[in-house]
């Protein structure tokens, strides 16, 4: 049996980790905002049809939201990066990409010990 609350769960996460508003992910995938809410809530159900277009959405696997297998998280990181620098325009990617790489390099490098006495 589907656990309509961890699947209202997981979809709203899903949403707020792309940065979509409700009403916005809502339109995406064919259903009014309120429907959206009653799924998040886990108050009901979903067709196949709009499961479909929420995995499409989310980029994540029917078999996750259905709670029958844990999520990948390392794969669903790297799309959820990748959706987002999608959703920027075209001629800032190269800068995102180096303000990735750049905030990537700051945080990775080894910082020094200031607790030493000289």
């Amino acid at each position: 049996m589907v656990n309509l609350h961890t699947m209202g769960n997981r979809i709203r996460e899903g949403r707020e980790k792309l940065g979509y508003t409700r009403e916005q992910f809502a339109e995406m995938i064919n259903i009014s905002p309120r429907f959206c809410y009653d799924i998040e809530a886990g108050q009901k159900g979903v067709s196949l049809e709009t499961l479909k277009n929420i995995c499409q959405v989310l980029e994540l696997p029917a078999s996750y939201l259905l709670d029958l297998e844990d999520l990948d998280s390392e794969k669903y990181e790297s799309n959820v990066f990748q959706n987002l620098m999608n959703r920027c325009p075209a001629e800032f990617r190269d800068d995102l990409n180096k303000l990735a790489l750049l905030y990537v390099q700051s945080v990775t490098r080894v910082k020094p010990d200031h607790t030493e006495n000289p």
